[in-house]
């Protein structure tokens, strides 16, 4: 894996962290069926997790105007907290960021989830205090994988993307690491299929968090 340890370890949500698809099928199917359509099966959903709200309804719906998918958005984001409480975080989770911060190494957390949903998140399931600095989907703002995300939010906090480590599953999470030439690990579990990010050529692979924190644990101070 690894050569060195990284300066600052970039993480992911959604599909990283934690399992967050039972709530946003949820709250998509609910979205869809407040707006009088049928809704979409959950395989559909997972498939735009990670996209960002406005590019995941229009790909669930590409016959919405830009109007009736801020109205989405709308319901989507006004729905979602009383359904946050289906996520949790995978096995591991918590060791490893546990591991991560004895090592000294500061961590910064990197998702397309809408911010507020994301702190609530965070602080619902006790790491909020894990993160240096946390930077989810803001209205107007870059998203991943946009490397402007990074230039303008992350960089002053994080310096050189090359000395760094991302880590996340969907071919959104690879792609914002490669446009910065920083290296990435797959985390395979998550909702990205092996269909669609190994022909990216991720830096690295793991199958679980377990063997994401191993690797920090053997190079231990």
């Amino acid at each position: 894996m690894l050569a060195s340890l990284p300066a600052t370890l970039l993480l992911d949500f959604d599909g990283t962290l934690a399992d967050s698809q039972p709530a946003i099928v949820a709250t998509v199917q609910h979205t869809f069926a407040l707006q009088g359509m049928a809704p979409p099966d959950p395989a559909a959903i997972r498939q735009i997790i990670g996209y960002g709200l406005g590019k995941g309804f229009a790909i669930l719906a590409p016959e919405l105007s830009p109007e009736a998918i801020q109205e989405c958005v709308r319901i989507y984001r006004q729905h979602y907290p009383s359904a946050d409480e289906k996520t949790q975080l995978y096995p591991g989770a918590r060791e490893l960021l546990a591991t991560v911060k004895q090592r000294g190494i500061p961590m910064i957390l990197v998702s397309n989830k809408t911010e507020t949903a994301l702190l609530a998140a965070l602080e619902r399931l006790g790491i909020l205090s894990y993160f240096d600095h946390v930077f989810g989907e803001i209205p107007g703002q870059p998203l991943k994988p946009d490397p402007a995300l990074y230039h303008t939010k992350i960089q002053p906090h994080a310096g050189d993307p090359q000395s760094n480590l991302l880590v996340g599953d969907t071919p959104t999470d690879i792609r914002f690491a490669q446009n910065l030439g920083m290296p990435v690990v797959w985390a395979s579990f998550g909702y990205g299929s092996a269909t669609d990010c190994l022909p990216l050529q991720p830096t690295y692979t793991v199958s679980s968090l377990v063997d994401l924190k191993n690797f920090f644990v053997e190079r231990g101070c």
